[in-house]
């Protein structure tokens, strides 16, 4: 296709002017000559149309409902008809998750090990949070209760999903009777960190203070 062969065009030129540049060959010339023929190919894929995907029934037995609704989720393809009828456009209809969100959450809800790879902004985060959250509301209430750990790949990516969790408890206090999160990095203190991990049981940190800090006195700071 012409789509096909832009790329193929495209790529050929940055090898050649890479090539050129290892060499010491590199001119302003050929660098004014790859970049507008890279831009030219970029965006030229058409966008790709919206998959909507449902969960089972089985599977939407394990999310309890006011979890679903807080999230402003349509877990089965006729929910929406429904709350549309039953509404008469007084409330808005639930959005349906995407494909791989479905997917995703299906397989963590059936416990297996689960790897999510798409693009920014896809909602990856509810792909692990659905059925965590879910998790720790329906077992929360017996000797082995349900605890979580989010590791998140910077501080900042850390705090900023808590703020995200803080926002969902505070319009939806009934969740705080089984949810309770809870963020372990370098700007806490140690002294606070035993009681977090005493009264949480979903812990938000990153791999420097796990490795660091949480691994290595595990035993002797955190379980007292």
């Amino acid at each position: 296709t012409d789509i096909a062969e832009k790329s193929k065009n495209a790529i050929k030129q940055l090898h050649q002017f890479l090539d050129q540049r290892n060499k010491g060959k590199s001119s302003d010339s050929d660098r004014s000559f790859v970049l507008p023929s890279q831009a030219a190919w970029a965006g030229s894929t058409e966008a790709r149309e919206k998959c909507f995907g449902f969960l089972s029934e089985n599977h939407i037995k394990m999310v309890p409902d006011i979890l679903s609704e807080a999230l402003g989720l349509q877990l089965r393809q006729d929910d929406k008809i429904e709350l549309q009828d039953s509404s008469k456009g007084a409330c808005p209809p639930s959005r349906p998750l995407y494909s791989h969100q479905a997917r995703a959450i299906s397989k963590a809800l059936d416990g297996k090990h689960t790897l999510i790879g798409t693009g920014t902004g896809s909602g990856k985060s509810m792909c692990f949070l659905l059925p965590i959250l879910a998790d720790l509301m329906n077992n929360d209430s017996h000797s082995q209760a349900t605890s979580a750990l989010l590791i998140f790949p910077t501080k900042a990516l850390a705090q900023d999903q808590m703020n995200k969790l803080e926002t969902l408890l505070s319009k939806h206090p009934k969740l705080k009777l089984h949810i309770r999160p809870g963020i372990i990095d370098g700007d806490v203190s140690h002294q606070n960190r035993a009681e977090i991990v005493s009264k949480c049981n979903l812990i938000l940190s990153n791999p420097d203070t796990l490795h660091a800090a949480m691994l290595p006195n595990w035993k002797g700071l955190y379980c007292m």
